[in-house]
């Protein structure tokens, strides 16, 4: 395989990754509410449930929305905890104050919890974002020394080139299409060929780092033309 050209999207027109968490976030508020208001509307007894049901938005938002939201939901619930068992509640549950720890231990897991899923979650839109960066430098630096690239799959044969590479041989991208490596083979000159499968053979048996090979191509025109012809291998398999 060989570099190809890749080019990105700007970062600036991604949408915003953090509106479906606050979208969430708002969801599990409601829910919490909803949730909170039909447990008063049954009168249930004050050991129905030894978590109320009104935490399990909390449990999911650890898992998807910022660990802020998850701390202002988790203490939404601490609140409730203390109307419906504490202040609201006619019957005196002795058990409360065990209820009461358990609840602020699950509330401090989730808040935890959702801390390191967003650690992880911004390492990952991080590294994402130097890739694109990588990737967006490298496509100029193609587009600006205006140099033909492709792309080989040696198992599979699929070849990709960049629309400067047909243009080398006199043709647009789109009238060489389907490419493969065959693409290749019928504009090189024969003998040439032998050459440039020694030095790919030299490349893939790790003699040499990367592959270059002086070949002459027919283009469109008929006129033999000279070209250097670089790569290297970008993935092994696990036979080699």
């Amino acid at each position: 395989k060989a570099m190809s050209s890749t080019v990105t999207p700007k970062l600036g027109d991604e949408p915003d990754p953090a509106a479906p968490c606050k979208l969430f976030a708002v969801g599990a508020a409601v829910a919490i509410v909803i949730l909170f208001a039909a447990g008063l509307a049954t009168a249930l007894p004050p050991d129905w449930s030894f978590v109320p049901v009104y935490w399990i938005p909390v449990v999911f938002a650890a898992a998807v929305a910022p660990p802020l939201h998850v701390a202002v939901l988790a203490g939404l619930c601490l609140a409730f905890d203390l109307a419906q068992f504490g202040l609201l509640s006619s019957v005196r549950d002795a058990g409360f104050p065990w209820r009461l720890c358990v609840d602020l231990v699950l509330a401090v897991l989730a808040v935890l919890a959702a801390r390191r899923i967003d650690a992880r979650r911004r390492e990952r839109k991080r590294a994402t974002s130097v890739l694109l960066s990588e990737r967006r430098h490298m496509a100029d630096v193609i587009d600006g020394m205006d140099i033909g690239t492709w792309e080989w799959n040696v198992q599979t044969g699929a070849t990709v080139f960049n629309e400067v590479w047909a243009q080398i041989i006199g043709y647009r991208l789109a009238e060489l299409q389907p490419v493969s490596i065959e693409t290749w083979m019928n504009h090189v000159l024969p003998e040439d060929l032998v050459l440039s499968n020694e030095q790919l053979q030299r490349c893939f048996s790790r003699e040499v780092d990367t592959y270059e090979c002086e070949a002459r191509m027919r283009p469109r025109n008929g006129n033999i033309i000279w070209v250097l012809d670089r790569g290297r291998v970008v993935e092994w398999t696990d036979a080699g």
